[in-house]
């Protein structure tokens, strides 16, 4: 499991840290936040999320659909040499686009 300072991360996301605009935008989003402890955990949270979630829809089949979500949409560095901090920047920004 990779385990991220939120420094590392909050410093490739932001760019001004005396921005107030910026900062407020970001406590929002880390005030929703929350650990998810463990991958099974991690996919079922993304595949209710991103419109798996029916009734009579298993934890397995969200996690398969959350698994072809992040291959189509979040595997943009394969075979691509980058550091964690920099694979989250680029991530958080898809999400946010």
């Amino acid at each position: 499991m990779i385990v991220l300072r939120a420094r590392d991360i909050l410093e490739h996301i932001i760019y001004d840290f005396d921005d107030p605009y910026m900062m407020e935008m970001i406590k929002l989003s880390l005030d929703e936040a929350f650990v998810l402890e463990g991958q099974s955990v991690a996919l079922n949270f993304i595949g209710t999320h991103e419109g798996g979630a029916r009734p009579g829809v298993t934890m397995d089949k969200l996690i398969k659909y959350a698994k072809k979500i992040l291959q189509k949409e979040m595997f943009l560095r394969v075979g691509v040499p980058q550091d964690d901090t920099q694979f989250v920047d680029v991530v958080s920004k898809k999400l946010n686009q």
